[in-house]
């Protein structure tokens, strides 16, 4: 899914400076999915003189083949709800999971396995993005991965925002903005 959206503002490839004022441009911004989507536009909404650039603030390079979603200062924000089919680098070990899980009866101990795979698995993938971020950008840079709404406002919302809502209208307004598109 691509989601795009076209708007004026500083030129994807400018940057700022402090001696000429901006260059107006319109250019297209393709978002991955609703939730991309939704992180972007809040994180516009709620952070100061945030604003959506590609390849300075939103899809920025981290290596020659990937970028991360977004970028608030040094922190670099990745969007990435865990999911068992596209995390999992082993399908056959996918397969045997889903049909070991299947034969267990209690639906508790079943959300409890689950959650403790997919903190694995969220965990691995911040270890990957991680060792991405820092050997392109250095020592001083940061990583948060967002799972879902709620570790966006708890990682970042509440470190860079202001004026935001609290934690339940947030992920609520979260779900509205997705929806919206």
């Amino acid at each position: 899914m691509v989601i795009k959206e076209t708007r004026e503002g500083p030129s994807p490839d400018s940057h700022q400076s402090l001696l000429f004022p901006e260059i107006k441009h319109e250019y297209t911004i393709s978002f991955a999915s609703k939730g991309e989507y939704a992180c972007g536009i809040l994180l516009e909404k709620y952070i100061p003189d945030f604003l959506l650039i590609p390849g300075a603030t939103f899809q920025v390079p981290v290596s020659t083949y990937r970028k991360c979603d977004f970028r608030v200062n040094d922190t670099f924000i990745e969007y990435h709800p865990i999911t068992f089919h596209h995390d999992f680098d082993d399908k056959q070990a996918l397969r045997r999971f889903n049909s070991a899980l299947k034969r267990i009866d209690d639906v508790s101990l079943q959300k409890e396995i689950k959650h403790a795979i997919k903190a694995e698995l969220g965990e691995k993938y911040y270890l990957k993005r991680w060792h991405l971020v820092r050997e392109a950008y250095g020592n001083s840079a940061d990583l948060s991965v967002a799972f879902d709404a709620k570790s966006l406002y708890d990682l970042v919302i509440t470190r860079y925002g202001q004026n935001y809502p609290n934690s339940s209208d947030f992920e609520s307004e979260f779900l509205s903005v997705a929806k919206s598109v």
